[in-house]
């Protein structure tokens, strides 16, 4: 279980790790940080916090407390999703604050409620899954390959973030499996193959951009 959906400091650790395994160059690891806007990342670490429960990941509750602290401090306000996060999480985003459950609904009683509320945004996002552990999946992987297809996110990164989800049997007819699928291979032969980096990351631009909101 994942206790963080924070997904610069996850980066940055990865990063690390490839320094210090001696994969990576201080330049290629330049090349490789996270490159969105403020507001992108807040919105996909909300993504994130929204999809993490469904696969397992997480206890719900996480994503209804962002939200509603959010709506709280008036950021909410200000017309805070730009043109860079694409249309359907932001107009999900800005359904979500306006009904998201308070933050005074303490965990004893409120879990189910929240565990709901999440439950329900998902479907929004995701209106033809009718699975909730598939929603899941789909929003993590179009979040991971949308940053790729917009070079906010690194393919290599973004292939070892996507690995992260276990794919079923039943999920093959998924769009989103193609990316998954070939994402811990993709990231192995990238460490491995410093020739072929270029095409890898290239072919792996090409499979996120196919399965992007």
């Amino acid at each position: 279980m994942r206790d963080s959906c924070r997904i610069r400091s996850d980066i940055d650790a990865k990063i690390r790790d490839r320094i210090v395994a001696g994969d990576i160059s201080f330049a290629e690891a330049e090349r490789m940080r996270y490159r969105a806007s403020l507001q992108r990342v807040v919105a996909y670490d909300f993504m994130r916090a929204l999809s993490f429960p469904a696969l397992g990941e997480a206890i719900p509750g996480r994503f209804s407390f962002l939200v509603a602290a959010f709506a709280m401090s008036g950021a909410a306000d200000d017309s805070a999703w730009p043109g860079d996060i694409p249309e359907p999480v932001a107009e999900t985003l800005q359904w979500a604050v306006t009904v998201v459950p308070g933050r005074d609904i303490q965990p004893a009683s409120g879990r189910d409620v929240r565990a709901e509320f999440e439950r329900t945004v998902r479907a929004r996002l995701v209106p033809n899954e009718s699975d909730d552990r598939r929603r899941g999946l789909v929003i993590h992987t179009r979040t991971v390959a949308s940053d790729v297809r917009d070079g906010a996110l690194h393919p290599y990164i973004g292939a070892t973030i996507a690995g992260w989800a276990d794919l079923r049997a039943d999920d093959l007819d998924l769009a989103e499996n193609l990316f998954v699928r070939d994402a811990a291979d993709a990231s192995s032969r990238w460490l491995s193959r410093r020739e072929d980096r270029s095409s890898i990351e290239s072919d792996l631009i090409a499979r996120a951009t196919a399965c992007s909101w």
